[in-house]
């Protein structure tokens, strides 16, 4: 079995998700993954208004695996 932090298409997929380039750096991915909390938290008005709260809790979720993965490697 094969862990998902190894697997090259999963991690390609957490650099779209945080919308950064491969070549990112620590700190590139830390500001990305900060920047998409902001514009998705669950009290931001426009995510509040276009979301429903747990499709939003399931983005927040995605970006911290994806943060916690780029972060990590």
């Amino acid at each position: 079995m094969t862990s998902q932090a190894n697997n090259p298409q999963v991690e390609e997929n957490y650099y779209q998700i945080l919308e950064v380039p491969k070549t990112a750096s620590l700190v590139e991915i830390r500001d990305a993954y900060e920047g998409k909390l902001e514009e998705t938290h669950l009290d931001a008005f426009a995510a509040y208004s276009l979301f429903p709260e747990d499709e939003t809790e399931e983005t927040l979720l995605n970006f911290s695996q994806a943060f916690v993965t780029l972060a990590n490697p």
